[in-house]
């Protein structure tokens, strides 16, 4: 798969499950979106003594979402509605519902992720001589409703 399929819908505030057929309704596109990444990680811990050589405990896991996009307000009105968005996300410390998925969210066999995200970290990067960009980082929300579901669209 090529990283340009990638897509990423938001909407602010908790969500139900992902619909079996369809996808869920207000979601906004981040259209202007680079690159990309999406991290799952599990905690976990050791414990040794003299009865058991190791005994793993499980702590948790975290997931992760790095964007950036392009940020042009002048020629692309979505990227300014966007980075406005996160910012207030980011600022009130609001939930997100987040789909990250490999195409089209309508289209058949789409794969991805649809969890609660909270705007963990954001930056704005404007270079003298190229494009302004926009470096998110979306962390699984601590105080989420539901866990995050990894989804497979069907039509």
């Amino acid at each position: 798969m090529r990283g340009g399929n990638s897509k990423l819908f938001y909407k602010i505030g908790s969500h139900a499950a992902w619909p079996a057929t369809g996808a869920p309704t207000g979601l906004t596109e981040i259209k202007e979106i680079g690159d990309t990444s999406y991290t799952r990680r599990r905690a976990r811990s050791e414990r040794r003594n003299r009865s058991s050589l190791f005994a793993g405990v499980h702590l948790g896991s975290y997931d992760v979402i790095e964007i950036s996009f392009n940020y042009e307000p002048q020629s692309q009105a979505n990227s300014d509605a966007v980075f406005a968005a996160l910012e207030a996300a980011y600022e009130a410390e609001t939930i997100l519902s987040i789909a990250y998925v490999d195409g089209t969210q309508t289209t058949a066999n789409t794969h991805g992720i649809w969890g609660e995200f909270v705007v963990a970290d954001m930056s704005r990067t404007d270079p003298l001589d190229a494009e302004s960009t926009v470096s998110v980082v979306l962390a699984l929300a601590a105080s989420r409703t539901r866990d995050p579901e990894s989804i497979k669209t069907s039509v």
